[in-house]
């Protein structure tokens, strides 16, 4: 029975951690979505991409104004994630866990057992 419920909960922790995982890969995704669609409206108002056709004054404050707030976000989101990094929990394992009893402290990334 001891046995049956390490498993449980070594199953548990694996879901837990591929959750988290695909969480931050969608962070990580958005902030480069962010990042290259910055760089993209700062290539459309540029001279070279526009030599037959210039861009309006408005539209190039509006494209810059886009990029800045775009850059922001990837720049926010990056800092989230680095945030999560540092702050990240390693699960505890099902030897570590004292069952019937208080369980070990999690783990954490800077601590060393």
């Amino acid at each position: 029975a001891r046995r049956g419920f390490a498993d449980v909960v070594e199953l548990a922790q694996g879901a837990a951690s591929r959750q988290r995982a695909l969480a931050r890969i969608g962070v990580r995704f958005g902030g480069s979505l962010a990042a290259v669609q910055a760089q993209h409206l700062r290539e459309r108002i540029s001279p070279q991409h526009h030599q037959s056709a210039p861009v309006s004054p408005f539209a190039a404050r509006l494209a810059v104004a886009g990029a800045d707030g775009l850059e922001g976000l990837s720049r926010t989101i990056f800092s989230f994630d680095s945030q999560l990094t540092s702050r990240a929990i390693l699960p505890v394992l099902p030897s570590e866990m004292k069952i019937g009893g208080k369980p070990r402290e999690p783990r954490t990334r800077h601590s060393r057992r």
